[in-house]
């Protein structure tokens, strides 16, 4: 991707610390590119599940919910290891 590859750069005349993201990251970029795209289609008429951009951001959106939900769940399944019945011992 170009952002990935700007932001890797080196900042030429930049204090450090500072990076060649946009504000928001790549992703927001990304995101605002797809979302301009999507409209497009609309306004022509076309079916946004054709859409190329429509496509595009709904699999990266359905990954990136999917990972949360993920990582909620096992963090929901450790802790419940606390909470297990005690095996009375005789």
């Amino acid at each position: 991707m170009l952002w990935s590859t700007i932001s890797q750069a080196p900042a030429a005349g930049r204090p450090t610390g500072t990076t060649a993201n946009p504000p928001g990251g790549p992703h927001v970029v990304r995101q605002s590119v797809q979302i301009a795209g999507i409209l497009l289609c609309v306004m022509d008429g076309r079916d946004v599940t054709k859409c190329e951009c429509f496509r595009d951001l709904a699999i990266a959106e359905t990954k990136e919910r999917v990972n949360q939900m993920l990582i909620a769940a096992m963090s929901d399944w450790a802790n419940l290891a606390r909470f297990r019945p005690k095996v009375a011992q005789s």
